[in-house]
């Protein structure tokens, strides 16, 4: 994807499997207290339920410090970019709130106007981030931001939701398929980095950035079409 998420949802979405982990044996003793000091030594304190809403202006500090957790070695820059192409490509941005600007996590979408492996819809909205703080996975929060999600894009006339993760993240990759994603493919990404091309000793003709020659005919220096006749 576009942005990378490490491990979707960070959370049992299917609520049962994964991620069972068993609580230590402690010995507690017999006094009244015994339970004041189980939920001092496992803080048991009640969660508060975070509420799902959309980003708002106000939220963009919080919301950048989630992504840093997400992805921790993505420069600042590099989240600059991201969130304004994220924004300026019509999508949108769920948060879930457990108190007063107390953003716990975040689910991203933009709209992507290029070709989409296995999707017969274009554009499309693409899930590009989505990330729960771990003392509020598995408790249905990540689900809850999805849901949000997908009533978004059906309420904007969408009918597909696209999405991937790093094929050794099995995590979200199970995640994703519990939640009714289907995997379309695998492949690997190339990018290879070109030197640029310098001005000095340019052909005649030649474009200075190392475009296509310009013809040196009457027609094209007048900016007119060729002649068809």
């Amino acid at each position: 994807m576009g942005l990378y998420k490490p491990f979707s949802g960070g959370e049992d979405a299917s609520n049962g499997a994964g991620w069972n982990v068993k609580q230590p044996f402690v010995y507690l003793p017999k006094t009244g207290r015994s339970t004041d000091l189980y939920n001092h030594l496992f803080d048991l304190r009640p969660m508060p339920t975070p509420r799902i809403r959309q980003a708002r202006p106000g939220d963009r500090a919080v919301w950048l410090r989630l992504r840093h957790s997400l992805w921790p070695r993505c420069s600042d820059h590099k989240h600059d970019l991201e969130t304004d192409q994220l924004l300026k490509s019509g999508g949108v941005v769920f948060v879930a709130e457990a108190g007063h600007n107390d953003l716990v996590g975040f689910a991203e979408v933009s709209i992507r106007q290029d070709h989409v492996d296995g999707a017969s819809i274009c554009p499309v909205p693409y899930l590009e981030a989505w990330f729960v703080e771990a003392s509020f996975r598995k408790q249905g929060v990540g689900r809850s931001l999805i849901d949000a999600v997908e009533h978004w894009v059906t309420l904007h006339g969408y009918t597909e939701l696209g999405s991937d993760a790093e094929m050794e993240n099995s995590l979200s990759i199970r995640l994703h398929k519990s939640l009714g994603f289907s995997e379309i493919d695998r492949n690997i990404t190339f990018l290879k980095k070109l030197k640029p091309r310098t001005t000095k000793n340019v052909e005649p003709g030649a474009a200075p950035n190392g475009g296509p020659a310009r013809s040196s005919d009457s027609s094209s220096a007048s900016g007119g079409p060729p002649s068809v006749s």
